[in-house]
């Protein structure tokens, strides 16, 4: 495990469709501000090592009385249809820290934040103005570990049916995130293993 991770710098100049798109969502984004649309902070996964933890997370807008419940579990289609806040100032709590970070585009957070913590989970804070607060999990890897797996999940862990264009749609768009079915045997794979090693992990 290197001793910090450093995600991928944006580059200085945007191809010219990604800069039309962000002209696109800033305008969705102002129209539904003004409709009562309020951000909504959906956490993921994280994981870290000794001195630092990677935090992941998105800021979507939602219309008044969605909950965040309903936004992940919703249809896989809504992951390519949402209106996304970019600009917005996060506030991430974890351990006896506090930082300050700002969603990009997409509405994305991909931060590396200073922070010593014990191995094992973890919980990071993430809060924001004019949106309730969410948990993002992290796992802190340990200096001891041996054996880590890297794993895609389209038809590694669950089933999408890629090489079938309507099924792979179906399963991709239509289904509830909940409602994907597990590629048979990987489950037993992955836990055969980790086995050995205790403090081994998994990154998806």
């Amino acid at each position: 495990m290197p001793s910090r991770y450093c995600p991928p710098t944006a580059p200085d100049r945007l191809h010219r469709s990604a800069r039309a798109e962000d002209r696109l969502h800033s305008v969705v984004e102002r129209v539904l501000r003004r409709r009562g649309w309020r951000p909504r902070i959906l956490p993921y996964v994280g994981y870290g090592y000794d001195g630092w933890v990677r935090v992941l997370a998105r800021v979507q807008l939602a219309p008044p009385g969605v909950r965040r419940r309903d936004i992940e579990r919703g249809r896989g289609w809504r992951r390519y249809f949402c209106a996304t806040a970019t600009g917005l100032a996060v506030t991430v709590q974890i351990g006896d820290t506090v930082h300050e970070v700002v969603s990009g585009r997409g509405g994305y957070i991909d931060q590396v934040v200073d922070v010593q913590l014990p191995p094992g989970w973890a919980t990071a804070l993430l809060s924001a103005k004019g949106c309730r607060p969410a948990e993002a999990t992290v796992r802190v890897v340990s200096a001891a570990a041996r054996i880590g797996i890297v794993s895609d999940i389209d038809d590694t862990v669950v089933i999408t049916a890629m090489p079938r264009p309507l099924l792979a749609i179906k399963n991709s768009m239509l289904l509830h995130e909940v409602d994907r079915r597990p590629v048979p045997g990987m489950a037993l794979l992955y836990q055969s293993l980790i086995a050995p090693d205790p403090e081994s992990f998994v990154v998806y």
